[in-house]
Formats: C-alpha cells, structure tokens, sequence
C-alpha cells in the first residue's frame, strides 16, 4: 500500500511539474508573438531566389569577412555599393552561409529591409525581430536554469514597458549569453529615413558596448555609400566591403552568359551572326560598372531588336547610366502602346501600403472611378503579361505573387518629374495615392458589395469570369523572380509541371525557415471571388488624403462610406480597442498639440456623458463613430477623410446642445493647413460662437501651429467676447476668426493663452513662468513679458487680473504668484529688501519688477500690515521707485479686492493711491480714468472714505465729467471737505477692516444742509437724524455704476 501510494504521489508530482513547464511555455509562446510577429522569412526568400547559381559567394574569401566571423574580429561589417551592385543578393548569400553552422554553436538573425513594405522601415520592427527569432529559436531545456529564469524575467519586463529600448537592450544582452556567436543581418539600411537610421545604429552600438566581451555579437549593415559616416560614427572601428568592384563584375559576367544562351535557346534574342553574341558580351562587362541592375535591363533593352542590324546599333546606343536605360524601357512601353496601363500600374505599385497580389492588381486596374458594378467584360485580360507590359520595370514575386518595382532605384526615377517625351509615364507621389482612394472607394461601394458588406453575404461574379490560369502565373512569377534565362527555364518547367499537377499548391522552391519553435505566420488570404475587396475594405481610409469635394460621385460615395455604421465597419482601426486605449493614454505615439484635446473627446465618449444625445436612424452613422474616425484621419494625416467626416458631424440634423462642445474642439484643432475642401467657411454659422472661441483659446495654449481666418467673416451675430473680462481674452481669440493665427508669427498670443487656461483651470500653483513661456513659445522672454493683449495688456495684467477674480483670495497669492512668475526663488518684500530691489535673473534689464511685487506683498499680506511700514519708508519708495505700468481694469481689480476691503491709515491709503495711479491721470489714457473712478466709486459703496479722499486728492478737476449720472458729486464734494474730515476721523480710529460696514461719513454742518435738500433722492444712504453717510457695500439708483461700464461676472 505504502509503494503504491508513494508512485502515486511521484506521478502526481511530475504532473504537477509538467504543468507548470507546460504554462511557463505558453506564456512564453504568447510574449513572443508580442514582441514580434513580423514575416522576417518572406524578404529574405524572394532575394535569394533571385540568385544566380554560383555567385555572391566571393564575399566568402575576403579578407574583411574572414575577420568578421573570426572570434576577434570587428563587431561590424558594412556591405555597402553603388544601386543594383547585388548588396542585398550578397546579404542572402551569407545568412544561409552562416545559418548551416545551428545553435548552440551560432545563430544569425536577419531582417530585409524593403522600401514598399512600411513596417520593415521601422527601427522598433527590426529590433524587435531580430531578438525575437533567436528567443525563438533558442531550446529552453538546454540552458543553464539561471540563464533560463533570467531570460524570462526580462521578456516580461520587456512586455510590462511596452517593449522599452532600455529594455529590448537589457534582453539583447541576456540572449546573447545563450549562444557562442549571434550574428546579425540587417539589409537596406538606406530605405529607412534619416531618424529610423540613427534609432537603429545607437540601439546596436548600446547593444554592442553592454555585450563586451562576454558576448559575441557581429553585426553586418548592407547599405548604399549614403549611410557610411553615419556607420562609422557608431562604430569607428567597422569593416568596409565594397560591392560592385571585380568580383561583383565576375558574378555579372557568369550571370550575363548564361542568360543571354537562355535568351537564345528561347527564341528571345535572334541573331544572324554568331559573332554578335561575342559583341553583346563584351559590350555589357564594358558598361556594367558592377550593376546586376543594369546587366538585366540592358539585356532586355538588347532583345527588343529584330535584326542584327538592330542590335548592333542598340549596343552603340545603349547608356551605362541606370536613369538613361529606364528611359529607354519606358520608350519601349510607348512603342508597344501600353503606356495606359504601364502609367497605372506604377501608380498603384507606388500607391499601395500594402503589395497587392496579381488578381488584386488586375480589379484595381479595371475599376473606372464612379462606376456602379464591374461586371466580367471589365476585368482585363492576360495580366500575367503585366511585367511585360511594363517592360519588367515591374516584377510578381514568386513568394507572395505580389506586384512590385523590380528595384527602389526604379521607383525613385518614375517619381522625378521630367519633360521629356516620356515625362507622361513619370508618376506623382499624390497622384498616385489619389488614384488609389478613388478606386477603393469606388470599388467598395459597387453594387455588387453592399449586400456583402452589409451581410457578410457575397454575390460572387461567375469563377470562370476571373479565374487566371495559374500554369501561366507560375512561369511568369518564376521569370520575374529570378529573372534572366535561368528564370525562363525554370518558368517553363514550372508551367509544365502546374498543368499536371493536382488543384492543390505544390511549392517547385523551397522556402527558408529556421528550426525553431516558433513559426511565423502569414495574414489570411481575403475572397477568392473578389481579391481586392481584402485591400480595398480595409486600407481605403490610407488612401484619403487628397480626395475632393469638388468631383461630387467620388465625395458621395466617400460620404457613404464614412457613414457606415459601427456594426457594418471593416475593421477601421479608430473602432479598435487598441486605438482608443493609446488615445486615453494620450497619444505617446503622437507628438501633437492637438492630441490632449482630442483625449478629451475620447474620454467624453468613453465615459457615456453623450449617452442618449446620439440619436441617428437604424443603421445610420452616430456620433462617436465620426468624431473618432475624424480624429485618427487628423492625426495619421488623412485629410480628406478628416474634412468629410468634420462635414457630416457639423451639418447633421440630430445635433443636439450638448454635443456642441465636443464638435466645437473638433473645429478649433482641424488642420485647416491641409484642408483643401472648404472646412472653415462652414465654421461660423454652423458652430456655437463662445464655445468656439473659447476652445480656439485652449487649442492655442497648446501649441496648434495656425488657424486660417474665416471666409467672409466680419462678426457673429450672437459674439459678446468684447463684454468679457480682458483676462480672458475672449476678444483677441474672437479677433483670430477675422484675422488667422500662425504660432511662428504670433507667439506672444500663446503665451498670453497659456497663462489665461492655467487660470481659467484654477492651476495657480502650476502657472508656467517667464523662461517656460519663452521656451514653449519660441520668444525671448523679454518680448513676451512686454507684448500686449488686444486690450492692451501685458502678461502680468492678465495674471494679476485671473488671480483677483477668484471667489476665495489667499494671503499673498498675488505677489508670491507674481514672483514665481518671474522666477524669483524668493518674494522680495520691503522688510527684507531695504532700498536694495534687484531685478529678477530672467530679466535683469526690468527693474521695475521687483518693486510691483514688494507693493503687492503690502496688500495682500496681513491688512493692513502688522507692523505698518514707517511713513518715511513710504515716502522714500514712493520718491525714488515706480510700479510697472499696470492697465486700468488690473489697477481697478486691485482696488476692488485688495483695497478697499481692508481700513488702511490714511497715511498708507495716500500712499497705495499715489503708487497704483501716480502720474497716469495726467496722461489721456480712458482706461486709467475710468480705472479711478470705478474705484472711487467702489470705495464710497464700501464705506472705505480714507481711500475715497486719497483718490480725490489724486484726481484732476477735468475728470469730474466721469460723475455722470447720480448724485456722485455731492459726495465729492463732502469728502473733499476738510471740515466733514474733522468729523469723521474720530470714528475711523475706532475700527477694524470688518467693522466697514459701520464706518460712517459724518458731514459738516453746511454738507448737512445740502445733504437734507437731496435726503429722500438718497435712497437710505443718508441719515438726516445723525447728519452721515453709510452706503450698503454695493451700487444703488442714487450712486449707479459708471456709465458705460461693462457688466461683468466677477465686477
């Protein structure tokens, strides 16, 4: 009983283990497609099947390869040469060379860069590949358990940091450990763009450099000569091997001989002299400069002659410059009268974000844009001739049987404009994806799709209408791939063996693959009845950056289709979970200004605020749906799809109040720059006036590079922004609706902007300083601090005028507000700084700072200030400095608030008057006198008569036409009487800031008589019985607001 309980127990033990083997697996399985599921095999197999038998294997002898592999050699190789000079053929050459030695011994890791395969140009994609295929590889069971633990430790990490380069480096270092020697291929450096570039080899050098000598790492980098320094740079002490030089012309010389017996055999090339054949040769390794490129072309060129004659004169005339030749296959195209269809395809071929297949090709080139069904005697006929056709400047890969340009050299030369007599033929890079969006859209809205769109039901055209005959496509494919006579002889053996072959697929090529683990698999194949439905359906919104509203089918249908409803979508990426979760993150993939206004939107949307406001007809678009696919269109630049669904959100009927806002940010952050559709003439009359302004306002604080002036637009009949605080700059936001924006012209508006929003949001202590604005805005900070609002005011107006209209007013806010602002480490007060007031370090040249923050310290400190400052302190101030020149509404605001809610002596109530107003009432400045005597007038209302008198004693008898209506002047006249003074000052001793409301204007006997003519028009200000005045703390009909005085909420 005891054995049996004992074997019981060690099965389940090892059960138990298995598990755990079996889950650690697992999770290890899925990190690793996480980390890379990129097809690294497809690139490599359709290079080297190109090969030509026995070439590209001299590289094998040289000197600098030998000390690459060798255990102390260079870290790098760079391959590098002229266009068509057979780098990336010598790059396949040695990774199947280095990959007949398995690990643990060794292992390479490779990646093909190709210009037409988007992701491949992108420096994460290759890391992330490279490390991934030797993870893949990689036989855990046989690793040290250390080793083991650690390598799964940091593949988590890696995941948890969404695949961090810190993180990728640390896990290059720890892989490396469990191999002897890793190599790495990466060909087609130069296809990436400069900053992919840098990404890449800083990444490899850190690699390098952590690895030691611990590791082996050996990196070889296959580029054009435009990449040297940069190589160099990062590795000085890398290898050079140079393609293109005499062992490169021995390969071309086997690979011209055996092509041009080919062409013989094949019926191709026909010549009458035998001695020809000699001339051919010697012609080609004459011009060849190292070039398979310009070998292929020439031979092509050369067989396109039908006499000796001919061909005798071609080989006179044919250029040794790969421009000149193209052209010449581009004469040949003309003469052959193909250029219709040769111009389309290079169109597409360049348009595409994704290689289409050959029966993909052959519906995009037979859809006319607008049409309403294909039907079978639209489809074109023979498109295996399509390489033909183009004069093999096009090729089908063999891999995939997709259509691309048989060298990047090629499409860079279509893309040059000419205006020779082939420039028809040259393509335009708009152009071409232009094409592509009409097509796609035409096609996907055919008749023949809507009841397969929108049932996932197909009405299939007959097979026998499109099937293509796949012993012709096998030649053809094989041709192409390998290209030359070779590639004829193996396509007709391949023809032959198609035609008695089995339906199934039957590979005549075998494709490279590593024994590892882990496989990588391809994308699903789309309808075999409608092969372009699969690119159509799905990358149509890629091709949306240049449609236009003024070919009205194509922006119908494009309207239909932005339309679609949620349920009926074919996977548009602004639907997908992913998207909306990088979006709630705020965009780290996006360095935009736009995308924190964006976020806001997603996250009202996800947050169901709208729910029940997104009202639209069964079946129809709502929304949401437009609002995400408008904003993934602005930020992918997608333009034309941005301005269609803008349209349709703005002029829908089922727009409700509430949705206002959210469209109104749509409006204010649109790239009207790229807008070439009429977007900002809708603006003004289809969107909510102040809502806009006010979020053209947020958009600028966050840095929108312009907004365009509005067509047409003089005002709104509903605009109030000139009734707005000046703080809030509703005015000069209101003005860039007439006017434009353009950051790089305006900078100083952003500042102001950016200050106003951090106010606005109640962001007092994170208000950005001086030197923060001078960096975000792209100004000197002098500049900025000096420039003025519409309304004439400076950035220290806004902020001290923002501070002010708060509810609540914490001692000291202003001033240590003020002082941060200017990056002051410390506020300067008066008590601290004696006479000595020095300038902050942000703008040693503005003296008159630190003087406006000491008088400000004064009032919103302790009111009035415990110990009050010796008047004589006050007076010597007063003599030798000055405060900045404050507007009038920010010297009223701080009257208002700071003022004249406290009792001050009447020594420092002199004093607070004459500093704020000094010598500006002289001046015909209208802000700065109505500023005095609104608070002159606030001071009466408040019952603070020593600020009263000292702002009449500071005020020039020309201003007495400000009493206006009411009976100001005879308080005027009262409070400049030294006898009512006499009368008052014993109450005002008595008194303290809160007992205001009890602090009476006793009048003299002579005011008193003037005072009970008027008492009944006084409405209750007036106490005949005592002879005194004592006012409510607010305006009355008797003693009114100013005339003309703006309302305001706050005022």
């Amino acid at each position: 009983m005891l054995a049996w309980t004992s074997k019981s127990t060690t099965e389940m033990e090892a059960l138990h283990v298995q598990r755990r083997r079996n889950a650690s697996e697992q999770k290890r399985r899925r990190l690793l497609e996480e980390l890379s599921s990129f097809n690294f095999t497809s690139a490599f197999n359709s290079t080297r099947n190109k090969r030509h038998i026995g070439t590209a294997k001299w590289v094998f002898d040289t000197p600098e390869f030998q000390q690459w592999v060798g255990i102390d050699g260079p870290n790098v190789l760079h391959v590098t040469g002229k266009i068509g000079s057979g780098k990336t053929v010598l790059s396949s050459s040695v990774v199947e060379k280095l990959s007949q030695i398995r690990p643990p011994q060794q292992f390479v890791s490779f990646f093909f860069i190709r210009f037409d395969d988007p992701p491949s140009l992108d420096a994460e994609t290759i890391i992330r590949s490279c490390v991934q295929q030797l993870l893949s590889a990689i036989v855990m069971d046989d690793l040290d358990q250390q080793l083991a633990s650690e390598l799964d430790k940091h593949l988590s990490e890696a995941k948890l940091t969404l695949f961090s380069l810190d993180q990728l480096s640390r896990l290059y270092s720890t892989a490396a450990k469990a191999i002897k020697s890793w190599f790495i291929v990466l060909d087609g450096l130069d296809e990436c763009n400069t900053g992919q570039q840098s990404r890449l080899l800083k990444f490899f050098q850190a690699v390098v450099t952590r690895a030691g000598a611990s590791s082996h790492i050996s990196i070889l980098l296959s580029s054009r000569e435009t990449c040297t320094n940069a190589i160099k740079r990062s590795f000085p002490v890398s290898r050079r091997l140079v393609t293109g030089l005499q062992n490169t012309s021995a390969d071309i010389g086997a690979y011209v001989d055996d092509i041009i017996i080919e062409k013989l055999s094949t019926g191709e090339l026909v010549v009458s002299d035998p001695s020809l054949i000699d001339e051919i040769l010697k012609t080609i390794a004459s011009k060849e400069q190292g070039m398979f490129l310009w070998a292929f072309l020439a031979i092509e060129d050369i067989c396109s002659g039908k006499s000796d004659k001919e061909i005798r004169q071609a080989l006179k005339d044919i250029p040794s410059d790969l421009p000149t030749i193209f052209d010449r296959a581009l004469s040949r195209i003309v003469q052959k009268r193909n250029q219709q269809i040769a111009k389309k395809a290079f169109m597409w071929t360049k348009a595409v974000s994704q290689s289409l297949t050959l029966s993909q090709f052959r519906e995009a080139l037979s859809i006319e844009i607008g049409q309403h069904t294909l039907r079978q005697e639209d489809l074109i006929s023979g498109i295996e001739r399509l390489p033909v056709w183009c004069e093999n400047l096009l090729y089908v890969e063999e891999t995939d049987n997709t259509v691309r340009f048989s060298h990047h050299s090629i499409q860079e030369f279509l893309l040059v404009p000419d205006s020779g007599e082939n420039g028809d033929l040259h393509i335009d890079s708009d152009q071409c994806d232009k094409l592509a969006g009409d097509v796609c859209i035409t096609y996907v809205n055919l008749d023949n799709f809507q009841t397969a769109l929108a049932e996932r039901k197909r009405e299939p055209l007959s097979s026998s209408t499109i099937k293509i005959d796949p012993s012709g496509i096998a030649e053809q494919t094989i041709q192409s791939a390998i290209q030359g006579g070779v590639g004829t002889r193996v396509g007709r053996l391949a023809r032959q063996f198609v035609k008695t072959s089995n339906p199934k697929k039957i590979s005549t090529q075998r494709d490279f693959s590593l024994s590892s683990s882990m496989s990588v698999t391809s994308k699903a194949q789309g309808n075999p009845d409608y092969p372009f439905l699969e690119y159509a359906s799905t990358k149509w919104f890629k091709h949306t950056k240049y449609i236009d509203e003024n070919e009205t089918q194509i922006w119908r249908l494009f309207g239909q289709l932005v339309q679609k409803p949620l349920e009926h979508s074919q996977g548009e990426p602004w639907h997908s979970t992913e998207w909306k979760n990088e979006a709630m993150a705020g965009f780290p993939n996006h360095d935009d200004a736009r995308s924190e206004s964006y976020c806001r939107v997603i996250r009202t949307i996800n947050s169901g605020e709208i729910h029940g406001s997104d009202d639209r007809p069964d079946d129809g678009p709502n929304f949401s749906h437009l609002c995400l696919a408008f904003m993934y269109a602005e930020l992918n630049g997608y333009y034309a799809l941005a301005c269609r669904s803008f349209q349709l959100l703005i002029v829908s009927p089922w727009m409700v109040p509430k949705l206002e806002k959210l469209v109104c940010i749509l409006g204010a952050n649109k790239n009207y720059e790229a807008c070439q559709n009429g977007c900002a003439s809708l603006i003004a009359t289809r969107l909510n006036h102040h809502i806009l302004v006010a979020e053209l306002r947020k958009s600028i604080a966050h840095g929108i590079s312009s907004f365009p002036a509005l067509p047409n637009y003089k005002s709104h009949p509903l605009c109030d922004c000139a009734d707005q605080a000046p703080h809030e700059l509703m005015l000069d936001i209101c003005q860039v609706l007439k006017t434009g924006y353009r950051r790089t012209f305006q900078p100083q508006l952003q500042a102001f902007a950016i200050v106003t929003e951090a106010l606005e949001d109640g962001r007092h202590g994170d208000m950005p300083g001086i030197l923060d604005l001078s960096l975000t805005c792209r100004e000197e900070a002098y500049t900025l601090f000096e420039a003025k609002s519409i309304h004439r005011m400076l950035l220290i107006d806004v902020l001290i005028q923002g501070l002010l209209s708060t509810e609540t007013l914490y001692k000291g806010i202003v001033s240590n507000s003020i002082a941060s602002f200017v990056e002051y480490e410390t506020t300067p007060t008066f008590r601290f700084h004696s006479q000595v007031l020095e300038p902050p370090s942000s703008m040693p040249e503005h003296r008159l700072i630190a003087y406006t923050i000491c008088f400000l310290v004064l009032l919103d400190g302790e009111r009035p200030p415990a110990p009050a400052p010796d008047i004589s302190v006050l007076r010597e101030y007063r003599r030798h400095k000055k405060l900045m020149n404050l507007h009038g509404e920010t010297i009223a605001a701080i009257f208002r608030r700071l003022v004249i809610p406290a009792l001050w002596p009447t020594y420092m109530a002199s004093y607070i008057v004459q500093t704020l107003f000094g010598e500006l009432l002289k001046y015909d400045s209208q802000h700065i006198a109505h500023a005095h005597e609104d608070s002159f007038r606030q001071a009466v209302w408040n019952n603070n008569w020593d600020i009263a008198a000292a702002l009449l004693e500071l005020q020039p008898t020309s201003l007495d036409w400000l009493t206006g209506l009411g009976y100001f002047s005879y308080i005027r006249e009262a409070v400049r009487c030294q006898n009512c003074w006499r009368c008052t000052q014993n109450v005002v001793r008595q008194l303290t800031s809160s007992e205001m409301h009890r602090y009476s204007f006793r009048l003299c006997a002579n005011h008193v008589n003037d005072f009970n003519k008027i008492a009944g028009l006084l409405g209750g200000i007036y106490d005949a019985g005592k002879g005194q005045l004592l006012c409510p703390g607010h305006s009355t009909d008797a003693l009114p607001e100013r005339e003309g005085k703006l309302k305001r909420p706050g005022f």
